[in-house]
């Protein structure tokens, strides 16, 4: 299986890099570009700062875009133009082709951000910057994030079958996860029969504010112990879902 899990994601990993990394790296230089001027005249004194906040947010934005589309048009668009059917045609395990597919993905989101890392970083060094490894860890989480949401999109778009409904649920879900603590406040406070159901599906939300490692840039002390627990929630979270796609796709009909 492994054999062909490897073929598999070297297959991906080269068709990703060659449609995706140039495009998304390019948009990351040019909107940062931009922003580094723009910013030298709006935020005089705080200039750094924003750029350095502002640059971490696009990174995480174009990598969801990444993620969002490479994932979701996995198994889509190959169900479309009927080319999977010439793959598992051959002895191909649909664990391993499913696995080596998403781990193609991976390796193209993570080639992304070292890219669009490397150039934030250069820019931000340019401009007085003084260099803190948080700042590697920050980015870092926000890979663990892509790593988690990829696993969830693979996932939905084997539920959603279309690709507008599997971005539409993918980006809710994104969205929950980053208020994940204020909708389990709701729901407490909540007096409704279907609290119980809430409660389920806030569970099954993924709950990405423990990914957000740059929200203790200033807490060093409290920061450190965190980035153990994010990494096994990320791969335990991302690990249930591929374990749940592979038995949804050992049952479709191709």
């Amino acid at each position: 299986m492994w054999k062909q899990t490897y073929a598999v994601f070297k297959n991906s990993l080269r068709e990703q890099l060659r449609n995706k990394l140039f495009w998304v790296f390019g948009a990351f230089a040019l909107v940062l570009l931009y922003a580094s001027v723009l910013l030298g005249v709006l935020a005089v004194e705080q200039e750094v700062r924003v750029l350095l906040d502002f640059g971490l947010a696009l990174m995480e934005f174009l990598a969801l875009a990444t993620v969002l589309l490479g994932a979701a048009g996995l198994l889509l668009q190959e169900m479309e133009n009927r080319t999977i059917y010439l793959i598992l045609s051959r002895p191909v395990r649909r664990e391993a082709y499913l696995l080596g597919r998403y781990l193609g993905l991976v390796g193209t989101v993570f080639g992304v951000m070292v890219a669009m890392g490397a150039a934030h970083l250069v820019l931000l060094l340019l401009r007085g910057w003084d260099f803190t490894p948080l700042y590697g860890l920050a980015v870092f989480s926000s890979f663990l994030k892509m790593l988690l949401m990829g696993a969830l999109a693979v996932l939905v778009s084997l539920v959603a079958t279309s690709l507008p409904s599997t971005l539409s649920i993918v980006l809710i879900l994104w969205i929950l996860g980053h208020v994940w603590g204020e909708v389990q406040g709701l729901i407490a406070k909540s007096s409704s029969s279907w609290v119980w159901l809430l409660n389920v599906f806030s569970w099954i939300t993924p709950n990405l504010t423990l990914l957000n490692l740059r929200d203790f840039w200033g807490a060093p002390g409290a920061f450190w112990p965190l980035p153990i627990f994010s990494i096994g929630y990320a791969l335990f979270y991302s690990g249930a879902c591929l374990a749940i796609a592979a038995l949804l796709f050992r049952q479709r009909e191709f």
